[in-house]
């Protein structure tokens, strides 16, 4: 299962505030996308859980991850800035982004 290309097109705006740029990757049930926090002028990760991951079972545990993550305050742990739901009644977080390379090789 992919996400959903119209709800990450760059310019999507999600809750009001987040305009959204681009995947930056996916994997599980979720997906991290880039995005502009208009309200602060900063830019934020979302992730959120992927279009057809949105049973009872699995909503319960992303919305126990972000709280979870939310509650953790350590330096190799992303800050949790909010947590939503979006329009179509998916879960979603919003993170500090971090600039950088990733461990993939």
């Amino acid at each position: 299962m992919h996400s959903d290309p119209e709800s990450i097109a760059a310019g999507t705006v999600l809750g009001g505030l987040y305009r959204l740029d681009g995947l930056i990757g996916e994997g599980g049930m979720g997906e991290v996308v880039s995005a502009l926090d208009h309200q602060i002028g900063r830019e934020v990760a979302i992730k959120r859980m992927r279009t057809g991951y949105d049973a009872a079972d699995g909503v319960r545990r992303f919305l126990r991850e972000a709280q979870i993550q939310g509650r953790l305050e350590h330096p190799a742990i992303v800050p949790v800035h909010e947590l939503s739901i979006d329009a179509k009644g998916r879960p979603y977080f919003v993170m500090k982004k971090l600039a950088g390379e990733t461990l993939a090789t």
